[in-house]
């Protein structure tokens, strides 16, 4: 009897319908984000249309090669449904080098726009045919959400959004991870990068809710900030936007820069494989203006060293158990 898995993912992506379309349906935008983190696409073949040709090979990088055993993955398919901006459906098959075939996937993807953004509805239903694609289907949900989060990435680099986008790999799982986001006694232990001291905070984990929190920085002056929870998926995504505080959880503006954006809408999530979690963070401005923008894009660097010093401190905190 076949091994079976099937994934449904639900996005929504801040760029119009055609954008989105045009990114699954055209080979060049295809190559730049099918697959896996550390996975590139050599051999992109990718023709949408009612009994077009799929012919893919994603090739692990070095490292992830060696722990794998294998650094060519092909996949063959054609698509059996193609309804232009509306919905797509494909089979495709993984086959080893002599191409017999270890996996077949039945994927179907719906989109919808709205208010200028576009709402995706994934579901993939896979099964195996050998021992190895009992392994192979054991990542699948990792995969498909590690591949949805670099088409999110390839999109806002595509459109006028700047986006701000963070991996980190922890090697805990991810219900250890899970909760040192979602309870106030461990976020207390690791939010701010080393040095900072933590002041006080509250927090509400549900769509809707507050974390309010305050910390010290090396310098002694204070800082104060809020997440305001969209969505909570447990335990694999969280949606919230950000934006600095004072003590009272009124909004203010950054302290650094006035025209840094007042709210930032972040993407969190979370992907385990082989006891190793792989934590995405990206962030957007919301409502912002042009100049807040720009703002944003020329702070990236910093950013980028905030949060990794943060990120650092979590990874000590995680290894103490």
């Amino acid at each position: 009897m076949a091994l079976e898995r099937e994934v449904k993912l639900v996005r929504s992506f801040n760029a119009p319908l055609k954008l989105v379309w045009a990114a699954w349906t055209e080979p060049a935008h295809i190559a730049q984000w099918w697959g896996p983190r550390g996975f590139s696409n050599p051999v992109c073949e990718w023709d949408a249309r009612p009994g077009g040709r799929i012919h893919i090979v994603m090739r692990a990088s070095d490292e992830i090669a060696k722990m794998i055993g294998r650094a060519d993955h092909p996949m063959t398919g054609e698509f059996t449904e193609v309804v232009p901006t509306e919905r797509l459906a494909f089979v495709s098959t993984a086959v080893d080098d002599s191409s017999k075939p270890l996996l077949e996937a039945l994927t179907t993807v719906r989109f919808t726009e709205r208010n200028g953004k576009t709402e995706m509805v994934l579901h993939a239903h896979a099964k195996g045919f050998v021992e190895i694609a009992a392994r192979m289907l054991e990542g699948m949900e990792a995969g498909w959400t590690q591949s949805i989060e670099k088409l999110e990435e390839h999109i806002a680099a595509a459109s006028d959004t700047p986006e701000f986008t963070v991996t980190r790999t922890f090697n805990v799982s991810r219900e250890a991870v899970w909760k040192a986001h979602s309870e106030l006694d461990r976020l207390s232990k690791w939010s701010g990068p080393q040095g900072f001291e933590w002041i006080g905070g509250t927090l509400n984990f549900r769509p809707g809710g507050l974390f309010h929190y305050g910390m010290r920085a090396p310098n002694g002056r204070e800082m104060w900030g809020k997440f305001t929870y969209r969505e909570i998926a447990a335990p694999e995504r969280i949606v919230f936007v950000n934006s600095f505080s004072d003590r009272e959880g009124k909004t203010v503006r950054a302290p650094f820069a006035a025209d840094f954006p007042l709210e930032i809408l972040n993407v969190l999530t979370l992907t385990e494989l082989h006891g190793a979690t792989t934590l995405t963070l990206r962030g957007s401005p919301l409502n912002a203006t042009e100049a807040e923008k720009k703002r944003y894009a020329a702070m990236k660097p910093s950013m980028s060293a905030g949060f990794n010093a943060t990120y650092n401190h979590l990874e000590q905190y995680l290894a103490q158990g």
